[in-house]
């Protein structure tokens, strides 16, 4: 028979995993829906210059889509078993950190240059 603390323990287990689970596929939904988004400007606006739009688009679902795997990955180093488990984990959590900071600064990099060549 199983105590409190273990049924209490695999329900958790159970409820991280299928927020895990939620999470990753809206992160998938938003870079999918990013993308076409991306396509369809493309298009529109081929004869153009209009590729930081592009670049926009594509940085920002980007970055939003890894904010809900860095939910994820913070959900799963809770059931984590081992430490090596968790060293690589980890690791995975600080590189999509850098990805994130990398994209918001490519965004705002973006908007600035947009800012400058409206003024002119």
């Amino acid at each position: 028979m199983q105590s409190k603390g273990e049924n209490m323990e695999q329900f958790l287990e159970i409820i991280i995993h299928i927020s895990v689970l939620i999470l990753e596929i809206i992160a998938v939904a938003v870079i999918a829906i990013g993308t076409v988004k991306s396509v369809i400007i493309f298009i529109q606006n081929y004869f153009t210059d209009k590729e930081n739009q592009i670049i926009r688009e594509m940085a920002s679902s980007m970055s939003l889509a890894l904010e809900f795997i860095l939910a994820a990955e913070i959900l799963e180093t809770m059931i984590v078993d081992d430490r090596t488990q968790l060293i690589t984990m980890s690791v995975l959590l600080v590189l999509r950190i850098i990805i994130t900071f990398v994209l918001h600064w490519e965004l705002r990099t973006t908007e600035c240059h947009e800012n400058k060549s409206s003024d002119e």
